[in-house]
């Protein structure tokens, strides 16, 4: 069996006044098996450095490598690392690799990748820090970190390629990350002792800080009394450059800054794996036992069409094989998508958006086996609801669903449908433990809600994680039905409702249309909703009970989606508002804007309560023009009348967009706690709200939250 080759090739500056050659002369090298448990010490070199390391490992392991410098070469001058200073590169690699390069790039990519897995409570044994985990989660987090570099040290074309390269600042803020470890190199400590000061690191270890940066992403964010961001980022001003692209040197558009307001690190996919498939209006995704994300997409691309397909990523973003899948009756999907509780098949629920031709008559699921084939009918299977958003499954194995109900047309559309409004319900298809089936010829349909407000358009359904409930949000209609949430039972074939909410206990709100969306449980049972209509957006918050207990409204901007990790963290998706200016086609500039509100607001939960400020989780523009994955400009051609009565004289623009993240559905935390946030809309409404809304792929956040199971 092949040798794996440790590499430690020199660091040369690519920018700089003058030659500059770093070789590193004297490590300690360890190498570690990552196990689920503790780490097994598989080699070790103490203070014999070779340019070449060769090591006999097992092709079916993960590892973790761990360099600690003692001595290093700037040019011919040598120079020895002070005690108690502890610059360290670290690489995390498989056994198939066989050749490991020690770039000093990959350190900050472990950082954030395996952010999850990374502990300091085993110093004294096993050094500064251990990786732990099963060969699933390594491999999850590994995916991610290919997306950047492999162990060899080649840059991966998916961070430096569209809709990566310098349409998002990701490849840049990665690019001062390995800057600022190579210039904390350096006899005069002054560059890593200002590192770990500014990203709060109690130890000494330069490794620590990165650490500490990924954890408290915020911690060198701008606020009232904090300007530390700028003091981490100038950090970075008038040192040599090792790593390109870097943030300092952006080329960025009129009013946009290079100095990030989150140091988070994130790739954007957007590859449907068919060039004739774009991408668009993606609102919701699940992931299944091959922890395969399977993906709604609401629109076909350019247009107010409802798709006819959805799409299934890989766990590092990447399309699958037999990416899109279409059939099965699928038809303009929006938040409706589950794993059934083997997650071995996948339940689409269709709602149909647009033209007349566009809106299902008739409500329907679409069902799919793990390799992308329909096993529902054509059409779908039709009895029960009537145009369909959220769908999950109850502890027995029912399938509970949320029929929308009312026919009147959603954007993009100016028509007004044919067909006779619903009463909102919930529909369940009950689990046939004869058949091993659930039973969709027969489902329990129960509307929600009394006579008078049957039009409470039912949105989401999510499981309690102690009671056994069902929760029903409700989205409400302006002038017909109220916003509510329902706490829910199954006794028999009848579905009560012992608890309910509709603001009556909050008399600022009471008996208002708020547009609820997505419903969540933290670790306690409380029960937290996206308000996205009230006059100021919030997150509520209510006990099992469903009584009310508190709003969130820092940095919250129409939250369609409320996302909580094991850690009870929430990140709230913000749908936000008017981004772009419908007569140039300009984005704002930061002045015009107090913050990005096409991001996720991230609240930490101490206890019962939220504690500290919120923070906004974006990703701003690296400078270049959001492109779709066929090459076109995110908007295309727009047409803009002229004169608005005389449909005969209009001009043609391309405005650009240099937005990535944009208006947000919903978000979904994966296995190695990445969080995958939903590209639904453009951030403009108004440059072509009737004619081409849908967003532009899906955004992850690497290391953000605890794992998912």
């Amino acid at each position: 069996m092949p040798l794996t080759n440790i590499k430690f090739d020199p660091i040369i500056a690519e920018e700089s006044s003058s030659p500059i050659t770093i070789t590193i002369t004297k490590s300690r090298c360890y190498v570690y098996e990552i196990t689920e448990n503790e780490p097994v010490l598989t080699f070790h070199d103490d203070e014999n450095r070779q340019d070449n390391i060769f090591v006999d490992l097992e092709s079916d392991k993960y590892y973790y490598i761990t360099t600690k410098v003692l001595s290093y070469k700037i040019n011919n001058e040598e120079f020895h690392v002070p005690g108690g200073f502890y610059l360290e590169f670290v690489n995390v690699f498989n056994g198939t690799d066989l050749i490991i390069d020690m770039n000093p790039a990959q350190t900050p990519l472990v950082a954030y990748a395996f952010h999850q897995f990374i502990s300091y409570k085993n110093m004294t044994q096993y050094g500064d820090f251990t990786i732990a985990g099963t060969n699933r989660q390594m491999g999850l987090a590994m995916g991610m970190k290919l997306n950047f570099m492999n162990a060899a040290g080649d840059v991966s074309d998916v961070i430096s390629s569209s809709p990566n390269a310098m349409q998002t600042n990701s490849w840049a803020l990665w690019g001062s990350l390995a800057n600022l470890l190579v210039n904390a190199i350096n006899p005069d400590t002054t560059n890593y002792l200002a590192f770990l000061a500014e990203t709060k690191s109690t130890g000494t270890s330069y490794f620590i800080g990165l650490y500490n940066l990924v954890e408290h992403q915020f911690l060198s964010t701008p606020s009232k009394d904090n300007d530390s961001t700028v003091n981490l980022y100038t950090l970075g001003e008038n040192q040599p450059v090792y790593y390109s692209p870097y943030l300092q040197n952006l080329d960025l558009p009129e009013g946009e800054s290079p100095v990030p307001n989150n140091w988070s690190l994130a790739v954007k996919v957007h590859s449907s794996g068919a060039d004739n498939f774009i991408i668009a209006g993606a609102a919701y995704i699940v992931f299944d036992k091959n922890d395969r994300g399977w993906l709604t997409t609401n629109v076909v691309a350019g247009t107010p069409y409802s798709s006819t397909f959805c799409v299934v990523l890989e766990p590092n973003g990447a399309p699958a094989t037999f990416s899109p899948v279409v059939g099965g009756g699928l038809l303009g999907v929006g938040f409706g998508v589950v794993a059934n509780p083997a997650k071995d098949n996948i339940f689409f629920g269709n709602f149909g958006w647009g033209p007349t031709e566009c809106n299902p008559h008739v409500g329907s699921l679409s069902r799919f086996d793990l390799d992308g084939n329909p096993i529902s009918p054509s059409r779908g299977y039709t009895k029960g609801p009537s145009r369909v958003q959220g769908l999950n499954f109850d502890n027995d194995g029912n399938l509970w669903v949320t029929s929308w109900g009312s026919q009147e047309p959603f954007a993009p559309a100016n028509v007004v449908y044919p067909f006779e409004n619903k009463p909102s319900a919930i529909v369940v298809y009950l689990w046939d433990e004869a058949t091993q089936e659930l039973d969709y010829d027969n489902p329990i349909v129960q509307n929600i809600g009394t006579e008078e407000d049957y039009y409470m358009a039912t949105f989401d359904v999510a499981l309690h994680p102690t009671n056994g409930c069902m929760y029903v949000s409700c989205a409400g209609t302006n002038h017909k039905g109220l916003s509510g949430v329902y706490k829910c039972q199954l006794e028999g074939r009848t579905i009560t409702f012992p608890k309910s909410w509709n603001n009556d206990s909050d008399p600022v709100h009471a008996r208002t249309y708020e547009g609820l969306r997505q419903i969540n449980f933290d670790s306690l049972g409380n029960v937290y909703v996206g308000c996205i209509a009230t006059h100021k957006s919030r997150v509520a918050k209510l006990d099992e009970n469903l009584i009310y207990q508190d709003s969130y409204r820092d940095k919250i901007n129409r939250p369609w989606s409320v996302t909580i990790d094991k850690e009870d963290t929430i990140f709230a998706g913000n749908f936000g508002t008017e981004l772009l200016n419908n007569e140039s086609g300009k984005h704002p500039t930061h002045a015009q804007l107090p913050y990005r509100t096409t991001g996720v607001t991230v609240m930490k939960t101490q206890g019962k309560a939220i504690y500290g400020e919120a923070n906004m989780l974006t990703l701003p523009t690296g400078g270049d023009e959001v492109m779709l994955a066929n090459g076109f400009s995110l908007y295309g051609n727009v047409k803009t009348f002229t004169d608005p009565n005389d449909k005969t004289k209009f001009k043609i623009y391309q405005p650009q967009c240099f937005i990535p993240l944009m208006r947000i559905t919903s978000s979904t935390i994966d296995g190695a706690g990445n969080l995958w946030v939903m590209n639904n809309w453009k951030p403009s409404a108004t440059i072509d709200l009737l004619e081409n809304p849908g967003g532009d792929g899906v955004v992850i956040f690497l290391g953000v939250a605890s794992p998912a199971e």
